[in-house]
């Protein structure tokens, strides 16, 4: 466990890096955040929180604004965080991406939890069933 760790907190301490080499816009590492775009001020917050090595993340809609190939990224350190052995929450309003991008997918209705779900059944149509519905049986073919 320690080695892993090692290897994401060299992986995560070139973040910043990495980010700035996405963001084209950029024409310095000093350039203040504030003239970037919106994608690429989400990618630099979240490249500084994962640059802090936490031990638990929420991260709410953390690739919105982004063009795919960031998305990815994102998604890809994200994980290398997890495998750390940090906990990651993540909460997003694209669907698809909470099916590719988690372990599980806990569906809230009405304010309570009504399902978890994990492999095969962590698609957007059921996450979506779930989410209209609270029915813990699947959306009708």
């Amino acid at each position: 466990m320690l080695r892993e760790r090692e290897v994401a907190v060299v992986f995560v301490s070139h973040i910043l890096e990495e980010v700035m080499s996405l963001c084209d816009e950029v024409p310095s590492a000093e350039a203040a955040s504030g003239s970037l775009s919106g994608g690429n001020q989400q990618k630099v917050v979240v490249a500084k929180w994962l640059d802090n090595e936490p031990s638990t993340i929420l991260l709410d809609d953390p690739t919105r604004g982004v063009d795919i190939g960031a998305r990815a990224e994102i998604h890809a350190l994200v994980r290398a965080t997890a495998r750390a052995g940090a906990v990651v929450l993540f909460s997003s309003n694209d669907l698809a991406e909470l099916a590719a991008a988690t372990d599980r997918v806990l569906v809230f209705y009405r304010g309570r939890i009504c399902a978890e779900l994990r492999g095969g059944d962590k698609t957007s149509k059921n996450i979506l069933h779930l989410m209209n519905t609270g029915a813990e049986h699947g959306p009708a073919e």
